[in-house]
């Protein structure tokens, strides 16, 4: 470990950590130990849960493909994207009873500052959205070259999302006689839907890159995402994180909330 870095803890079992036991926590990009980020949800118990044990814990690890990555606490800078996560949708295209229908009547977003913030990544559903924009240019290459050198893992994923899409066709098909597997499979392409803008192929996309790309470029994403404005800029964080405010949102106000989130903190009430 470098003089420069030995600040930054180290860890086990890092999402990126493959060839060594151990390895060097990514250190977090000098823009970002000065930011405030946030996290959101919907469920009224959950926020509760949270307030009472006095940080943002990790969710239980699951092995489904689109899941959130185990160990990992996910945070956002920008308020425009962590509405959604707080109202439990998209706030002013949602009916507000639908809102209230997810998780209960009030929505609670936890404020987090960069400084406390030890170990990051980019957020898997960004990396997704990154690819399918094509910015940076140079993902997509370096995205086209992990995947053949992973050849069998980029045949399980695409095995796994052609047979999601698959079933998800056969259900809506009118005909039950009508859907053609064989036929389906033909002109199927995980690649091209990632490129497209197809979920869960853009999630499992930025999964991917999470567990193959080098350390620097994951920080030159981070970085890279922080000079290019807020609204799709999102990470995670390796294990809990402590919050320093706590704020409740009333779902019945959703339609009084700017697109942008940018009077949030007016329409909500601090309650830690």
């Amino acid at each position: 470990m470098t003089e420069k870095n030995n600040k930054y803890l180290l860890h086990k079992g890092a999402v990126y950590a493959r060839r060594m036991e151990r390895q060097e926590a990514a250190p977090v990009p000098e823009s970002y130990q000065s930011q405030v980020f946030y996290h959101g949800t919907s469920n009224t118990k959950v926020g509760k849960k949270i307030i009472q044990d006095g940080e943002l814990r990790p969710a239980e690890a699951s092995y489904d493909f689109i899941a959130p990555v185990p160990g990992r606490v996910y945070l956002t800078p920008s308020l425009d994207y962590v509405s959604a996560y707080v109202c439990g949708g998209v706030c002013d295209s949602n009916k507000v009873k639908t809102l209230i229908k997810r998780g209960g009547q009030y929505g609670y977003l936890f404020v987090v500052k960069g400084q406390d913030l030890s170990d990051l990544v980019p957020d898997e559903d960004i990396l997704g959205n990154s690819l399918a924009a094509n910015k940076p240019s140079w993902l997509r290459e370096e995205f086209e070259r992990l995947l053949d050198e992973h050849r069998n893992e980029y045949e399980s994923m695409h095995d796994q999302a052609l047979s999601d899409a698959m079933e998800i066709a056969a259900e809506e098909e009118e005909d039950p006689d009508g859907f053609d597997p064989e036929f389906y499979s033909q002109w199927y392409s995980f690649l091209d839907n990632v490129y497209a803008g197809a979920f869960p192929e853009m999630a499992m996309a930025g999964k991917f890159l999470l567990k193959y790309l080098e350390e620097e470029e994951l920080i030159t994403l981070m970085e890279e995402m922080s000079s290019g404005g807020n609204k799709w800029n999102a990470i995670s964080h390796d294990g809990p994180v402590k919050f320093s405010e706590a704020w409740k949102f009333d779902k019945k106000l959703a339609p009084k909330l700017k697109k942008d989130g940018s009077n949030f903190f007016e329409l909500a009430e601090r309650v830690k």
